[in-house]
């Protein structure tokens, strides 16, 4: 049963990363801004970035706050998008939040993605 929640849980963040990953390469698509100047603005390498890009890693919640302001985004519009193009993560089902908590909801399933081992500790 516990191979069964870890699996859950890690497809859920790693659908959470392509789904952010997906939203960021479209923000990235309409504007005029490079990889570069887009690094520089958030004090971090093109490397990174790519990484953001690609869905292999992923900005904290500080940063993804950076990124819907550098392209004009109100952050928790984001990260509700985010949050509803992804499936529901196993632990945020055990917190028995109300409909009402969207917005907590999209916060800690970022960060459950963005730190998967960090959250493991405090959801179970």
């Amino acid at each position: 049963m516990e191979v069964v929640k870890e699996r859950q849980e890690m497809i859920s963040n790693r659908l959470y990363r392509s789904v952010y990953a997906e939203t960021l390469r479209g923000l990235q698509s309409q504007v005029s801004t490079g990889e570069m100047a887009f690094a520089n603005f958030m004090e971090v390498s093109r490397n990174t970035v790519v990484s953001w890009l690609q869905g292999d890693k992923m900005p904290g919640l500080t940063r993804s706050v950076r990124i819907a302001r550098f392209y004009g985004r109100d952050p928790q519009e984001l990260l509700l998008g985010i949050h509803a193009g992804s499936i529901a993560d196993p632990r945020l089902a055990r917190m028995e939040l109300l409909p009402e908590h969207d917005v907590l909801k999209a916060v800690l399933a970022h960060d459950l993605a963005a730190y998967p081992s960090r959250g493991a500790a405090w959801w179970t």
